[in-house]
């Protein structure tokens, strides 16, 4: 209890705005009252393992999407994608599900808006290769702090993971805890010996982590999200990995009438109540975008528009 209301009394003084969860969030009190129903409509087109469910809680309000993805014959039918324009390396969603052919679309990691073509913030892997290497270094008030942030691997064997991530660039390395990093607190330089090369063919970095080992927690200091509007409530995407190996997308709508949002420790929240035991949060805001067979499921800002996005978590049917 002390050490939360340290860490509030100084984000207060540094002039920050971290919207930090109540206590009882972080103890794992659920805070909202969503009725999770299956999709019929969708889901009898889908084969047994992919199925969608919608919730809703009309008081919050709030509303969100999850695709519950098992694995087939032992593997997880699952990649991650980069987008392909050459002209500014962005597509939206629905063209990334229609080029790939997949079933299930959900927006993965940060990118820059303004430059063209676009850069990819954080680790990138496709088809073994690293695009673009995990965020490593971050300068916060002339401080270099390095960092280590949530990222999903899928391996060799079709199994997916969550760990914080390091990488140079051919090799990437995994953490089972993110680099200390507290304000006007730098963690050292990370020595990849103290750490696992983490063989996955496939990865997305994003963050920050919320749930782990079955407990909603907050590691957006460690990460270094700090200074950013990240932790506050906006629209979410969101990965998650469950007990069994299984994987939930989730998509929590915001900025809008009929659903507000969620915070990073809501989030957390959420992703346990569907059953993950580590989840973590992925771009969000307007890019959030959930699209199941070629249907878009949620109303980014409100509206059908998608943003155009760099990099995508798909799941395919056949």
């Amino acid at each position: 209890m002390g050490s939360r209301l340290l860490i509030l009394l100084l984000w207060t003084f540094w002039g920050c705005s971290p919207q930090l969860p109540a206590l009882k969030d972080m103890a794992g009190t659920p805070l909202f009252r969503l009725q999770w129903q299956p999709i019929d409509s969708l889901n009898y087109q889908l084969p047994t393992h992919v199925r969608v469910f919608y919730g809703v809680d009309l008081e919050v309000p709030l509303r969100a999407w999850y695709v519950h993805i098992q694995p087939k014959q032992g593997r997880l039918p699952m990649r991650v994608l980069a987008a392909q324009d050459p002209e500014d390396r962005r597509e939206t969603a629905s063209q990334l599900a229609s080029r790939t052919e997949a079933c299930v679309l959900l927006n993965a990691g940060y990118f820059t808006m303004n430059k063209k073509p676009a850069d990819h913030v954080g680790l990138l892997m496709t088809d073994g290769q690293i695009q673009w290497p995990a965020t490593g270094l971050i300068e916060q008030n002339k401080i270099p702090y390095y960092v280590s942030r949530a990222a999903m691997g899928i391996t060799a064997e079709g199994n997916a993971e969550l760990a914080w991530a390091t990488s140079d660039s051919s090799m990437i390395y995994r953490w089972s805890r993110p680099l200390p990093n507290f304000i006007g607190h730098a963690s050292s330089k990370p020595k990849p010996k103290k750490s696992q090369r983490w063989r996955v063919g496939q990865a997305i970095g994003a963050g920050p982590m919320v749930v782990w080992d079955g407990k909603t927690i907050y590691t957006a200091m460690d990460e270094l999200f700090w200074r950013t509007s990240i932790p506050n409530i906006h629209p979410r995407s969101a990965v998650g990995i469950k007990s069994d190996g299984s994987v939930v997308l989730m998509l929590v709508d915001g900025r809008q009438t009929v659903s507000r949002g969620v915070s990073l420790t809501e989030l957390g929240d959420l992703m346990r109540s569907v059953g993950a035991t580590q989840a973590m949060n992925l771009d969000g805001g307007g890019s959030s975008t959930l699209v199941v067979k070629g249907q878009l499921l949620n109303r980014p800002v409100g509206g059908t528009t998608q943003r155009e996005v760099v990099s995508a978590i798909g799941a395919w049917c056949q």
